[in-house]
C-alpha cells in the first residue's frame, strides 16, 4: 500500500542514551494535514531556513513530506552489513588497488588504474541508484523503515570505501598520464558527498554492533529526506542532522557558474550562511569536485556542514551537529487550569530539536505520554523530559497525558 498520503515520517530505532523513550509501531499513523508554508527563508535559496544567532539551515518543504510513521526497534546486531562491506573491501579497496598495481609490469598499470577507475564510477552510480531505489520502496510501503535504514547503513559504509580509494586512483592515473592538473574521478567524490554522512555513520555502528543503541528521526519527501538522532558527547548532549535535497542536486542543466573556484563558492555558502561562516574568524575546510563544493565549519553551537550545487548555487545537503544547551531556544508554557498539569515547550525550528517537560501542580516533573498532531512521540524519561524533533508544518498541536489527566498546547513553527 502507498505511503503518499501521509505527511511526515519520523522513524525511530531505538533510543541512544536514554535521552527519550518511544512506544513501538509498525504502522503509519493516519494522513494528517500539514500547512504547505516552507521554512522562512531570508536568503535566494529557498529550502534554506533562516535562525538569528545560530546557524541556518536546509528544510524539507511541509507540503512535499511524505508520510508520517514511528518505529521503536531494538537494533539486531547483524553482521549482514559488517560480512556486505568486508567483502566489498577485500576485492575493492585501496589495498586491493595496491596490490593489483604493483603485482603488474610498469607498462601495463595504466591499464590497471582506468579499470579499476571505470569500476569506481560503475559502483558510485550503483550506490546512487540503490539510494533512490531504497527511498522509493520506502515510501511506497514495500520495505520497512528498518530496511531501508539498513540500505542507507551499507550504502554509508561502501561510499567511505569508494572515496578513500577514488584519490589512489586519482594519484596513479595522474603519475601514469603526466596530468598532475586532472581529476577525472571529480565526479565520483561529487557524487559520494551525498551518500556519506555522520548520522549514518552512527546508524552503520549500530548496525554493525559496534554501538548499542541508536534512535534515529527519519523524514521523507519523494527525492529527499532528513536524519536526525541525539547522542551524548562526553558530558553534553547533542543533535546531529542531515538533510539531504535530490531533486537540487545535478537536476539544472548548464556550466557550473563558480568554474571550480572553490573561493567563489565560499562566498555563496556566506550569504547563505552568514552566522556560521562569521561566528569565528576561521575559515571553513573547503573543497570541491565536479560541480560540487563544501564547506565545513565549526562554531560556538557545534559544526554545520553545507553541500552546494555549482549548477544551480543552491544547497542539496547539509549536516549540523548542534550542542542541545548552546541552542537559542524558545521556551512557552501551557497550564490545564482544571488539574495544574502544565507542558512547557522548548522550540528551535523546523526539523531542529523539540524539548517537552510536564509538571503537574506543585511544579514536580511527572512522566507523561506525548503527542504531536495526534501522534505519540514518546513519554518523558526519568529526567522529566522528552527531546523529540519539531514538525514541519506551520502550527502543531501537543498533548500531554499523565495519570489520565491532560495538557494541551498549540505552537506555531519558528522559521
Amino acid at each position: 500500500m502507498s505511503r503518499a498520503l501521509s505527511v511526515v515520517l519520523a522513524v525511530c530505532c531505538v533510543l541512544s542514551m536514554g535521552i527519550v523513550g518511544l512506544p513501538a509501531t509498525d504502522s503509519p499513523s493516519p494522513p494528517t494535514a500539514v500547512d504547505p508554508t516552507q521554512a522562512e527563508s531570508c536568503v535566494d535559496d529557498p529550502n534554506v531556513g533562516c535562525v538569528d544567532n545560530s546557524s541556518n539551515y536546509l528544510s524539507l518543504n511541509a507540503s512535499d513530506v511524505v508520510t508520517i510513521s514511528q518505529n521503536d526497534t531494538t537494533l539486531d546486531v547483524s553482521t549482514a552489513v559488517a560480512t556486505d562491506v568486508e567483502a566489498t573491501t577485500r576485492s575493492f579497496s585501496v589495498e586491493a588497488f595496491t596490490n593489483a598495481y604493483r603485482a603488474t609490469p610498469r607498462e601495463d598499470r595504466r591499464a590497471v588504474v582506468e579499470r579499476y577507475g571505470n569500476e569506481l564510477e560503475n559502483r558510485t552510480a550503483d550506490l546512487r541508484e540503490r539510494e533512490r531505489d531504497a527511498l522509493r520502496a520506502y515510501n511506497d510501503g514495500d520495505i520497512t523503515a528498518e530496511e531501508y535504514l539498513r540500505t542507507l547503513a551499507e550504502i554509508d559504509a561502501k561510499a567511505d570505501v569508494l572515496w578513500e580509494l577514488s584519490f589512489d586512483v586519482r594519484n596513479r592515473w595522474q603519475a601514469a598520464t603526466g596530468q598532475r592538473n586532472r581529476d577525472p574521478y571529480a565526479g565520483v567524490r561529487a557524487d559520494l558527498f551525498a551518500l556519506r554522512s555522520p548520522v549514518r555513520d552512527e546508524i552503520q555502528a549500530a548496525y554493525s554492533g559496534d554501538r548499542e543503541r541508536l534512535q534515529v528521526h527519519l523524514t521523507t519527501t519523494d527525492t529527499g529526506f532528513s536524519l536526525a538522532t541525539y547522542l551524548a558527547d562526553g558530558t553534553q548532549q547533542v543533535y546531529v542532522r542531515e538533510t539531504y535535497l535530490g531533486s537540487v542536486r545535478r537536476v539544472s542543466t548548464g556550466d557550473d557558474r563558480y568554474g571550480d573556484d572553490i573561493y567563489d563558492a565560499l562566498d555563496r555558502v556566506r550569504t547563505l550562511y552568514p552566522w556560521t561562516l562569521s561566528s569565528t574568524n576561521e575559515l571553513p575546510d573547503l573543497n570541491g569536485y565536479g560541480g560540487a563544493y563544501r564547506a565545513d565549519k565549526t562554531h560556538p553551537q557545534g559544526r554545520t556542514t553545507v553541500f552546494l550545487d555549482g549548477q544551480s548555487g543552491r544547497v542539496f545537503a547539509d549536516h549540523q551537529r548542534s550542542i542541545l544547551d548552546r541552542l537559542p531556544v524558545r521556551y512557552t508554557a501551557e497550564t490545564n487550569a482544571s488539574n495544574g498539569l502544565t507542558v512547557g515547550l522548548g522550540q528551535t525550528h523546523r526539523g531542529g530539536p523539540l524539548n517537552v517537560t510536564v509538571t503537574d501542580e506543585t511544579g514536580e516533573r511527572v512522566p507523561a505520554n506525548v503527542t504531536i498532531d495526534g501522534r505519540p512521540v514518546g513519554e518523558t524519561g526519568d529526567d522529566g523530559e522528552l527531546w523529540t524533533v519539531t514538525p514541519y508544518g506551520n502550527s502543531f498541536v501537543v498533548r500531554a497525558e499523565h495519570d489520565g489527566e491532560t495538557v494541551t498546547i498549540v505552537r506555531f513553527a519558528r522559521n
